[in-house]
């Protein structure tokens, strides 16, 4: 509730944002910047949790671009989309703990074997978010695209295309590491959730599987968008961006397969060309030591 709390606030008080146009700029540069800065720690950090919490702060980024794109219907829509789908992916982070007594996605692989029931619904969170075509995820973050390209420098889609990129791959990178491959003589003692945790997973996984259809209009139902805006606006597909968006999401999925379910790519090359960029990211930016410097002097 307070992580989304900013994002809510902003929905709420959009009036307020809307009588001073230039300030929505603002809003629209910081949730890019924060967007991109949580994408990129989530490709290197191997905690299973940290991934899931960057990868909150990239979403979270993303919904706040959409509110200074004057998408408020599109970023309440994710907010809730994502809901289903993060807090699934939680709770799956939550299990393997449980069930493997680790948090370090090196040190797994193999875990359905073990835990199918939470491998399976943790997938399914983890394509929701990359924006896997009729998934939750898949609907709201179209919805998003389609604010940023009707109200921002088409320089905003662009970097916004390329995050949604880096998202399927980091939710591939982490489902595959730790649920596919050859089980570990180390995990051998993994086991599935008891009841009282799987339970949950699979309602969250109904939600994050099928979410996305509350925005279509069905009868009288008017549809989500719809139903905030009170008949103002409706669910709206770009053909030409929705089929860009898929494309860039299954590639990004494409890639994450070849290189952690294939292991067809080798990372350690890639990350010996560009050390310093790594280092960086590893570092989350050195914004942890900027704080702390701050605080000593």
């Amino acid at each position: 509730t307070m992580v989304v709390a900013g994002v809510f606030l902003v929905a709420r008080a959009y009036p307020l944002f809307q009588a001073v146009p230039d300030v929505l700029v603002v809003v629209a540069s910081i949730g890019l910047i924060t967007t991109l800065i949580g994408a990129t720690m989530a490709l290197v950090v191997t905690d299973l949790k940290r991934i899931l919490a960057y990868s909150t702060i990239s979403h979270l980024g993303l919904m706040m671009l959409s509110l200074g794109a004057f998408g408020y219907t599109a970023a309440i829509f994710h907010l809730l989309a994502h809901g289903f789908a993060k807090a699934l992916l939680f709770l799956g982070a939550g299990s393997v703990m449980h069930g493997a007594d680790k948090t370090d996605i090196q040190e797994m692989g193999g875990l359905r074997y073990r835990m199918p029931i939470t491998a399976y619904t943790f997938a399914i969170g983890a394509l929701s978010l990359a924006g896997f075509p009729l998934l939750s995820g898949f609907f709201s973050k179209d919805e998003m695209l389609l604010a940023v390209l009707h109200g921002r420098n088409p320089i905003f889609l662009v970097i916004t295309l390329g995050i949604v990129f880096l998202s399927a791959l980091y939710m591939a990178r982490a489902t595959l590491s730790v649920f596919w491959g050859d089980l570990k003589p180390e995990n051998e003692h993994a086991h599935e959730a008891p009841r009282s945790m799987a339970v949950p997973m699979l309602v969250l996984a109904v939600g994050a599987l099928g979410a996305g259809y509350i925005a279509l209009s069905f009868g009288d139902y008017p549809g989500f968008i719809s139903f905030l805006t009170n008949g103002e606006h409706k669910f709206e597909l770009n053909i030409w961006l929705t089929a860009v968006s898929v494309v860039v999401s299954l590639g990004g999925l494409g890639l994450g397969y070849a290189i952690y379910g294939r292991h067809a790519i080798s990372t350690e090359p890639i990350i010996r060309r560009f050390g310093a960029v790594h280092r960086l990211l590893a570092n989350k930016y050195y914004l942890d030591n900027i704080y702390q410097w701050a605080i000593d002097k």
